[in-house]
């Protein structure tokens, strides 16, 4: 018998919880990016044993996935109690909710290799990494989608390594990552598997080649048409920000700190304040959307800023969560509404199922959906918008570039994540659409992280956490597309079909059972 056969259930339930904390701390802020590479060895080891039960199988999958998504989605609870309103004998079961719900495609993935059968065309280092990056792309697809922290992410610090999201998208990166947790559980085995650590290391050799060659050259930018950009993060705190005793002091500031990103050397092309920056219905408050203005023609510079809008005037209008690029002169360039809506912050899903929502959760948002291309001409360039989270979808991101966006502006509001780990992760998603599309990325938020991204994903210059100020910089729009903007989740693709070819190995293989069975 195995030493693994000789632990009880609960320690191995320990330790799979145990290693999913461990994988998050391979996330931004901590970054210990090398537990990524075989945290998940307890739980892929112990669900191939042939004596475990379906029963444990899922018990094994559930807390590695529980323990990771409680230790990196923590951050959930602030969301809901601090800020929204929500009891904390309400907001701790929500973020538990959350947490098991995540944990489904860890379970998923424990039963999938639990039943899976190698054959000669297809090895288990094959399938594994395979299997996961489906998972991964369900997860962001299912239920409106949570594509946050997605293994990749661990990987951000890798420079090199990083770079092949252009072809592959994230996934690609997970599934290097997953590579390696399935080779290490081989070795465990004592098995040495030659040809899949020589192709490891050949596939991790040409990534790394590919990112050096591509940091070298940075063929899809062009330097001739140089935006110089002000972003401005207010730092307004959340509970003061709808609160109309200090809806003018909030103008003021914007105002003060946009008059001296102005005066400061070489001026700007373009003002960027984050969203929701203006806590009005601009356009529909007359002497607040006047002194925006007013402040925009004394600028004498575009300013691209947040605001909530409306469908149509009372009584018929819906919300939206606008962007509007206004010049001077008042003329409004271009405005856009977010297409992907928050669940439970900005609208309810289900609302005659979940009608008691609003109850809990007073500052549940009945926003609607806009509906546009997501694209904002500006001299000569066009702005890809994107509004707070949906800089994770990297479908949303990659749309943006499909309809000629040759940057990226990111205008966000991240004071509901309060002082957590939640504002780096959000971050760090930004930082893999700039790598995917080859775009930079302007991300102005209200209470940070903002910050300029190159489209090699680095981080150019930023604002920390609960700063009031401004930050400037130059970008140079790109054009071109990579292979991820033009054929998408191609890579996806691929592991579905191996992920296919394994469920008709064991089906073949069941039925063959059965035939010899009968026989």
């Amino acid at each position: 018998m195995s030493k693994i056969s000789k632990n009880p259930i609960w320690r191995q339930i320990l330790i799979c919880a145990l290693s999913g904390a461990l994988l998050s701390l391979s996330f931004t802020p901590l970054s210990l990016w090398l537990f990524a590479w075989f945290a998940f060895v307890p739980l892929i080891r112990y669900v191939r044993r042939e004596d475990l039960s379906i029963r444990n199988t899922i018990l094994l999958g559930f807390s590695f996935g529980f323990f990771h998504a409680l230790t990196s989605l923590y951050w959930i609870d602030i969301v809901l109690e601090k800020y929204g309103g929500l009891p904390s004998w309400a907001s701790i079961p929500v973020l538990i909710l959350l947490c098991g719900y995540i944990a489904l495609y860890s379970v998923a993935f424990g039963v999938g290799i639990r039943v899976f059968k190698e054959g000669a065309l297809l090895p288990f280092w094959l399938f594994v990494p395979s299997f996961w990056v489906v998972l991964e792309w369900l997860r962001g697809q299912l239920l409106t989608g949570f594509p946050w922290n997605l293994l990749a992410y661990s990987q951000t610090e890798l420079r090199l390594l990083r770079q092949v999201a252009d072809i592959t998208g994230a996934y690609g990166v997970s599934w290097i990552v997953m590579f390696s947790n399935s080779l290490i559980v081989r070795l465990s085995e004592a098995k040495q598997d030659r040809f899949g650590w020589g192709f490891f290391i050949l596939l991790l050799g040409l990534s790394m080649g590919y990112g050096n060659s591509t940091i070298a050259t940075n063929p899809s930018c062009s330097n001739k048409n140089t935006l110089r950009v002000a972003i401005v993060q207010g730092n307004i705190d959340q509970a003061q920000k709808w609160d109309e005793a200090f809806r003018n002091r909030t103008v003021d500031l914007y105002e003060s700190l946009s008059l001296q990103a102005v005066h400061s050397p070489g001026g700007a092309d373009l003002i960027v304040w984050p969203e929701s920056a203006m806590p009005f219905f601009y356009g529909f408050i007359p002497d607040l959307t006047a002194r925006v203005n007013g402040i925009i023609n004394n600028l004498k510079i575009p300013i691209l800023f947040g605001s909530v809008g409306l469908t149509a005037p009372e009584p018929n209008a819906k919300i939206l969560n606008k962007a509007y690029l206004v010049a001077p002169g008042t003329f409004t360039i271009g405005d856009y509404a977010k297409e992907h809506l928050v669940p439970f912050g900005e609208y309810v899903p289900l609302q005659p199922i979940l009608f008691f929502v609003h109850k809990l959760v007073p500052t549940a948002g009945d926003f609607v959906p806009g509906r546009s291309l997501g694209v904002i001409p500006f001299k000569g360039e066009s702005i890809g918008m994107l509004i707070c989270y949906e800089v994770i979808f990297p479908e949303l991101v990659r749309k943006r570039v499909l309809n000629g966006a040759s940057f990226i502006v990111n205008i966000s509001n991240d004071a509901w994540f309060g002082k957590s780990s939640a504002p780096y992760q959000h971050l760090e998603s930004a930082r893999w659409r700039a790598i995917e599309t080859r775009r930079p990325i302007v991300r102005s938020t209200n209470t940070g992280i903002s910050a300029f991204i190159d489209p090699l994903g680095n981080i150019v210059s930023s604002l920390g956490l609960f700063q009031s100020g401004f930050l400037m910089g130059s970008i140079s729009p790109c054009h071109g597309k990579t292979f991820y903007v033009e054929y998408g989740d191609l890579f996806v693709l691929f592991c579905a079909l191996i992920i296919l070819l394994a469920s008709l190995y064991f089906i073949g293989d069941r039925f063959g059972r059965r035939r010899e069975v009968r026989l």
